[in-house]
């Protein structure tokens, strides 16, 4: 299992970030990483589907920083618009141009501790 976990750890590294580059990981990482990732899509992300959209209006009332990479191809943007506008006028949601999906990405990072600095 150790060279396809290798695999798919590789590809779910590289779709994360904005810029390609050497995303290869191996050992004990990449196993724990698609054991994970694999457990959690067999059990449907353990919710089911709109369950955050369909719920949202029990916590609107609360402020919320969205952070959302333009370039993500794992949750697109437009999820992050519809949940912004859902939320409503309690949520702030930040578009960070320079990045994909990954909290490693400086802009993500940076917009992040940002949002923590408010609370």
């Amino acid at each position: 299992h150790q060279k396809a976990a290798e695999f798919w750890a590789s590809y779910e590294t590289s779709c994360s970030t904005l810029r390609a580059g050497n995303r290869h990981m191996g050992g004990a990482g990449a196993l724990t990483m698609a054991r994970i990732e694999a457990h959690y899509f067999v059990n449907d992300c353990f919710m089911p589907d709109n369950h955050i959209m369909d719920n949202v209006g029990r916590i609107a009332h609360l402020p919320a920083t969205i952070v959302q990479g333009r370039h993500d191809v794992i949750c697109p943007p437009i999820t992050a618009s519809r949940l912004a506008a859902k939320w409503g006028r309690k949520a702030k949601l930040g578009i960070i141009d320079a990045a994909g999906h990954s909290t490693f990405e400086s802009g993500i990072a940076h917009a992040l501790l940002a949002a923590l600095e408010e609370i």
